[in-house]
């Protein structure tokens, strides 16, 4: 249902992706993005991917959770993991981590990049770990959506889809670091329903696009905080700092020169 300049899509699946609607081109002099024609005329989408985003979750389980460990246990696993850190307070006890496991796309573009908590002490248990990755991911995708926002538009609104929002915490912690409004879309099927949209108008079955949209489409959850949290605040400036610092320890560990 993103039809409009300013509206963005954000997925969590194996990836993270935002996809921001403009009424124009939104090329990136520096290279960090991605942009191209979007499916309807006279508008296009600009990109922003972070690699490992509920795959850096699903690293975490099958590291540390095995099968022979779950098995006396018949709850969902993720269900496990939404309960188990409810109680963790934002900023999980200063834990921070970058969900680099696999390289990162936007806005970086470095194969050798990887992941690190950051932040360990004694009181940091299994808990803020799974939260960590929550915020870790949460603020790659800020950074994502800030580096959009810098090519001269203004992000209004979110329309999150994506199999790890189902977790309510981590729609929260999105909410509270994004500090956009987001909506959740409660038709599971997304693709498709694109589809039935672009061809129910173009066959005349809806007088508009926007007719369509306001038929087929219907949102589920909203998160609104738009008020700045402070621990998040802090910790997203340690998390753009952590990736500046290390990124040439990154390229040292992979055997590569540094870059000029």
């Amino acid at each position: 249902g993103m039809i409009k300049p300013g509206q963005v899509t954000l997925i969590i699946g194996t990836a993270g992706v935002i996809t921001v609607c403009s009424g124009r081109p939104l090329a990136d002099p520096q290279n960090r993005t991605l942009c191209w024609h979007y499916c309807l005329r006279d508008k296009w989408v600009t990109l922003g991917i972070t690699q490992t985003a509920g795959e850096s979750l699903n690293w975490f389980k099958n590291a540390f959770d095995t099968q022979g460990q779950a098995e006396h246990d018949t709850r969902d696993i993720f269900e496990q993991y939404n309960q188990a850190v409810e109680k963790v307070p934002d900023g999980s006890g200063g834990l921070i981590f970058l969900p680099y496991l696999n390289g990162e796309r936007t806005p970086y573009w470095d194969p050798f990049a990887r992941g690190l908590f950051y932040g360990l002490s004694l009181s940091t248990d299994k808990a803020h770990f799974i939260k960590a990755i929550m915020e870790g991911v949460s603020f790659a995708l800020r950074n994502n959506i800030e580096t959009v926002e810098t090519l001269g538009i203004s992000i209004e609104e979110v329309r999150a889809v994506g199999g790890g929002l189902k977790s309510p915490v981590w729609l929260n912690v999105l909410g509270k670091i994004l500090k956009k409004p987001i909506l959740t879309v409660s038709v599971p099927d997304t693709a498709n329903v694109g589809n039935l949209l672009l061809c129910g108008t173009a066959l005349g079955m809806y007088p508009s696009l926007e007719e369509a949209v306001c038929r087929l489409v219907t949102t589920d959850k909203r998160v609104d905080y738009t008020a700045a949290t402070d621990i998040y605040e802090k910790q997203y400036a340690i998390f753009l700092e952590l990736y500046d610092q290390l990124k040439g320890t990154f390229r040292r560990s992979a055997g590569q020169k540094d870059e000029e």
